[in-house]
């Protein structure tokens, strides 16, 4: 099993970040080597990324359901691979710490069997540092962005 958490804190209301998180169409500009998705429904969706492990580039095709959503709180979700076996689940939890300061957490586990399980250590290792500080500036300017356009 491999468990992995990605926290920062942005300078955006937290009321702003929940804008950018309800319209889940805009969740592929944050997830690395995304490639394409499918909402199945409001709670089930598919998702194909491509990750890289060194020299072998491999797509991953997994669905993604939303088990809870408490509004302003935090989104908990399951992950099932459909193309290689693995499982896991996670949040994402948002705390308002200001009218203009809001920290979030991003947390999940993958249980990965056979090849992959190989294959997604090292890719995790890789790219949860990608999300962290060096990106925050940009995560926090597209928040902003989307949700200036949906006000």
């Amino acid at each position: 099993m491999s468990s992995h958490t990605f926290q920062t804190v942005v300078k955006i209301p937290n009321e702003t970040l929940w804008i950018f998180l309800h319209s889940k169409e805009n969740w592929h500009q944050v997830i690395p080597g995304y490639i394409s998705h499918e909402f199945i429904s409001d709670k089930v969706s598919t998702w194909k990324v491509k990750s890289n492990f060194g020299l072998i580039k491999k797509k991953i095709h997994f669905k993604a359901q939303i088990i809870d959503w408490k509004e302003f709180e935090k989104i908990t979700f399951r992950i099932t691979g459909i193309s290689d076996k693995f499982n896991g689940h996670g949040r994402i939890e948002t705390i308002k710490l200001s009218n203009h300061k809001t920290s979030i957490a991003v947390a999940f586990q993958l249980t990965a069997e056979g090849s992959i399980a190989k294959l997604i250590k090292p890719f995790l290792k890789s790219s949860i540092p990608e999300m962290s500080e060096e990106s925050k500036y940009e995560f926090e300017q597209l928040i902003k962005k989307v949700a200036t356009n949906h006000s």
